[in-house]
């Protein structure tokens, strides 16, 4: 534990046991930043936020409401927004002629207008810059068969965060996306 981040605070959108989105708000938790965890499922929020130390707050990403309710309780609770953690995602694994428009429709929600719609809310939360990260994946610059909406989507959200970068960089903001490869998540272990 380190307080190289004491006086920082973050937002991580994504969380539940044992994901990239848990193990992001820990290291912040170890490194002194103050965190709120979110994610769509209260049990699961409330389990991280328990085990690190932090706040929690239910919030589905697909919901402008509850998008407005997770920013606005940020700046409440610390007064500002440091860092802004997206780390929502849908695995959908589907060829790509069965990918029905419900699918779509989902997954470019979950993917790309709900991550949008956070980054603007938190473009105007963070008047003096700050870190906008975005848990992207490899899969969004590499091909694999099965993945074209999950892949697809996460290109697109990808390219919103070099736009976000290139508009306020210069403000002090430093959108950053981030590729992991596969990660032995919940969800990745449960598909072996």
């Amino acid at each position: 534990m380190t307080n190289k981040l004491s006086g920082k605070t973050a937002i991580v959108l994504g969380v539940a046991p044992g994901n990239v989105g848990h193990a992001i708000a820990r290291r912040y938790a170890d490194d002194g930043a103050a965190v709120l965890v979110a994610g769509r499922r209260p049990d699961a929020v409330a389990a991280v936020a328990d085990e690190i130390g932090a706040q929690g707050q239910q919030c589905d990403i697909t919901s402008e409401a509850d998008l407005d309710r997770l920013v606005e309780h940020a700046r409440n609770l610390f007064g500002h927004i440091d860092v802004g953690v997206n780390a929502t995602g849908w695995g959908l694994l589907a060829p790509f002629e069965e990918t029905t428009r419900e699918d779509l429709e989902r997954m470019a929600a979950v993917q790309f207008t709900g991550p949008f719609q956070f980054f603007q809310r938190l473009v105007a939360n963070m008047p003096n810059g700050g870190s906008i990260i975005q848990i992207s994946s490899v899969t969004a610059s590499i091909m694999f068969e099965n993945h074209a909406a999950y892949m697809g989507t996460k290109a697109g959200i990808d390219h919103v965060i070099r736009c976000i970068a290139n508009e306020y960089g210069n403000g002090g903001s430093a959108p950053t996306p981030s590729l992991p490869a596969a990660s032995r998540t919940p969800r990745c272990r449960a598909a072996d």
